[in-house]
């Protein structure tokens, strides 16, 4: 018998990565996330993005240092 080639296997396929931070969480530009598992219906210190992008590039500054 012949061994089957490795040619006609196909890759697995790649897994999304699993959201760390909460939905609403991922929305704001504050470091404050919350785990995935905790529901959340608002947050008083929710800061929207100014505009929509997939992913944000850059820090924001925290009030008095926290991060």
């Amino acid at each position: 018998m012949a061994a089957p080639s490795r040619a006609k296997e196909r890759p697995l396929p790649k897994l999304a990565p699993k959201p760390v931070c909460n939905p609403l969480c991922g929305k704001c530009l504050r470091h404050c996330r919350q785990p995935v598992g905790a529901v959340l219906v608002d947050c008083p210190r929710y800061l929207p993005r100014p505009f929509k992008v997939a992913v944000h590039r850059f820090d924001q500054l925290e009030l008095f240092g926290e991060k």
